[in-house]
């Protein structure tokens, strides 16, 4: 899921051309991503599947980071204030790394993983992924968003290209795992190269406040967003965890539909006028595409459950339509999050905070399940409240006047 980014120029007044490279760059890379996925239930057995799309995920938190760090020097860059973001940067890729890195034996004993080789090739890959973060935002800040484009190309190439070729080659988690930490170092060096020297040196603490406050909304987001995947992971069975990994297949693809919206609406949600207009506008198109998801999951759910499944997972098919909701949900509670973001309100992640202690309890004290139908339809209605809560928020209810907070607070906080 995309963050808040600065393409105020390209959306707002610039021509069609850096949006519409920006737009297709990450439609893209989503597909590609999926194309991984879709890859692995065929050429892995259930377990190693699992496994696979776990560590995939636990990579995707790692890079929220990066979203952060791309939000924050895209900022810095508009405005000339670059002193200090390259160390800034430095820290949080080797901070985020490190804590990967030392968590891995309790994460791998948390989600039943094999080894806790696979999670230390993940900790490896984020420094990478972080740097990328940096000069994309680079290209933000300096509004040359066709590059921008290009440079989400290639680290798409990088990541699930790469891994792609070390799934087909090797099989297993460990060789996509490897091949993915290689593309991306690779790729961050190659685009660092041309872009080296862009920022100004100086201390750290400014960028590191900034990024700190980016971290935690996006954080928060990304946390909720696999979050079920992780539970599924401890509470279910290898099988059935496996067929509930296959079906967040669904889920993702319900996030990456609409997922264009929110980064097109952002610049102009920052305007205090116009800003409900357009945030009921933008809800209308993302809950729009969300109920056309869910309606063609629910009519054709054999369908679904063998494209994303191979037909492997008959028992999947009675919840799919429950993966597209939540999937639908999530997109809703995105646009929620960065349309606080736009006005530097922090009440959004409240709403994220309140899913994430809800779905931990709900899930955890029910026992372990047999199927995968009592996990999501648990996490699909917890997140439709909380996508309903989101979008009256980001409406003005209960009260703007009540709720509003001071215009100088720092975003994401």
């Amino acid at each position: 899921m995309a963050g808040p980014t600065n393409t105020r120029v390209a959306v707002g007044r610039g021509p069609v051309g850096p949006a519409a490279a920006v737009t297709a760059s990450g439609f893209g890379a989503n597909l590609l991503s999926y194309a991984v996925l879709l890859v692995a239930v065929h050429a892995l057995a259930s377990s190693s599947y699992g496994q696979l799309v776990v560590l995939l995920n636990v990579l995707l938190v790692g890079t929220v980071p990066s979203f952060a760090v791309q939000s924050v020097t895209a900022r810095r860059v508009a405005t000339g204030e670059t002193a200090g973001t390259v160390r800034a940067t430095a820290i949080i890729a080797a901070t985020a790394a490190g804590a990967i890195a030392v968590l891995a034996p309790a994460l791998a004993g948390f989600l039943h993983l094999s080894g806790s080789g696979d999670l230390l090739l993940v900790a490896a890959a984020v420094p990478g992924v972080t740097a990328l973060g940096m000069y994309q935002g680079i290209l933000q800040g300096q509004h040359r968003f066709t590059e921008l484009g290009i440079v989400l190309g290639v680290a798409s190439l990088g990541r699930s290209a790469c891994g792609l070729i070390g799934l087909l080659v090797g099989r297993d988690s460990t060789a996509t795992l490897l091949a993915t930490l290689i593309g991306v170092t690779t790729c961050a060096g190659l685009v660092g190269s041309r872009l080296r020297g862009r920022l100004a040196s100086g201390p750290a603490a400014g960028p590191l406040r900034e990024i700190a406050h980016a971290i935690h909304a996006h954080g928060t987001l990304w946390f909720l967003s696999t979050l079920d995947l992780l539970l599924a992971r401890h509470v279910l069975s290898s099988h059935v965890a496996a067929i509930y990994a296959t079906g967040s297949v669904v889920t993702r693809a319900a996030i990456w539909l609409p997922q264009s919206v929110a980064s097109l609406v952002f610049p102009h949600l920052t305007d205090s006028a116009r800003h409900t207009r357009m945030f009921r506008r933008a809800v209308a198109v993302v809950a729009g595409v969300g109920v056309v998801a869910v309606a063609g999951t629910a009519t054709l759910p054999s369908l679904v459950a063998k494209v994303v499944g191979g037909g492997r997972y008959p028992e999947l098919v009675p919840s799919c339509w429950l993966f597209a909701t939540l999937g639908a949900s999530l997109a809703l509670l995105q646009l929620g999050m960065i349309a606080g973001l736009a006005l530097r309100r922090t009440r959004q992640t409240i709403v994220l905070w309140t899913a994430i202690i809800a779905d931990t309890i709900l899930v955890l004290s029910a026992g372990s399940p047999h199927t995968v139908g009592p996990v999501v339809g648990t996490v699909s209605v917890v997140t439709v409240l909380a996508a309903t809560a989101s979008v009256l928020l980001g409406t003005g209810w209960p009260s703007r006047g009540q709720l509003a907070e001071p215009s100088g607070q720092a975003a994401g906080t």
